[in-house]
């Protein structure tokens, strides 16, 4: 009984970056048992869905930036109070002004860039945070943070007339157009277009990011962080959001 309600408490901490049999790994360990984890994690059997771009293993090794080879000696410390603690060679601060979530994901501009963050984040648009946690290939893992006080948003924001092919980007705009939803190679897929002061764009919106599609509606002012523009097979500009991408409502906040 024990042993399962410390399974829900690490599986509520980490939500989808570990799978459950590296889970019962940490459980495990943090009762005290020491599992054969070598025999369990090779490079051969690493998985892309254990990393979501970090891979943990307690005591043994993380690997790099989820490419699937294993390497390095850092780990994670677990005490028998089933707290979690990341190594400091792992972990880092950083300052940053929130600007809003989706899902599990949330936005800071931090100089000027926008940082995907995954972290549960109880914040409102225009707060200055200090994050600390760690950095993967695609976000930026929030272990915890504190507000510090209200400023204003940076405009990090290309207009639309401005996007250049292949250069990632962040734009905003309003909702004016909503061209469906389809599923390509078991994926989905849902189009719509944005405008602002200088042009309208087709906006295409991959796996998790089409969810927004019903939630939307035309006028929705909206902004796109790492989104990327390319020529479509009409020959002309579209912007692609993928995985790392976030899309948020400015209307919510």
């Amino acid at each position: 009984m024990e042993f399962k309600k410390r399974f829900e408490e690490f599986k509520e901490h980490f939500g989808d970056l570990l799978d459950d049999e590296t889970l019962r790994i940490l459980v495990e360990y943090s009762f005290g048992i020491k599992p054969d984890i070598k025999s369990k994690f090779t490079p051969e059997t690493f998985s892309e869905r254990t990393s979501v771009g970090a891979f943990f293993n307690s005591g043994y090794c993380a690997a790099d930036r989820g490419t699937g080879i294993i390497k390095g000696e850092k780990s994670i410390e677990i005490n028998t109070g089933g707290g979690i603690e990341i190594s400091d060679e792992l972990k880092k601060s950083v300052r940053g002004v929130f600007v809003g979530s989706c899902d599990r994901k949330s936005v800071l501009i931090v100089n000027n860039s926008a940082w995907v963050c995954l972290g549960d984040l109880k914040c409102e648009r225009g707060d200055l945070v200090e994050v600390k946690g760690f950095d993967t290939e695609k976000y930026f893992v929030v272990l915890d943070y504190k507000k510090i006080r209200r400023v204003d948003v940076p405009d990090v924001w290309i207009r639309i007339s401005s996007l250049i092919p292949l250069k990632q980007a962040n734009i905003r705009g309003r909702v004016s157009g909503f061209f469906g939803i389809k599923n390509v190679k078991d994926v989905d897929l849902a189009e719509i277009s944005i405008s602002d002061e200088t042009g309208r764009i087709r906006v295409l919106l991959w796996g998790e990011n089409a969810r927004i599609y019903r939630k939307l509606d035309i006028g929705d002012l909206i902004e796109i962080y790492n989104c990327y523009p390319r020529i479509g097979w009409d020959g002309e500009l579209e912007v692609h959001c993928y995985e790392d991408s976030v899309i948020i409502r400015v209307d919510t906040y």
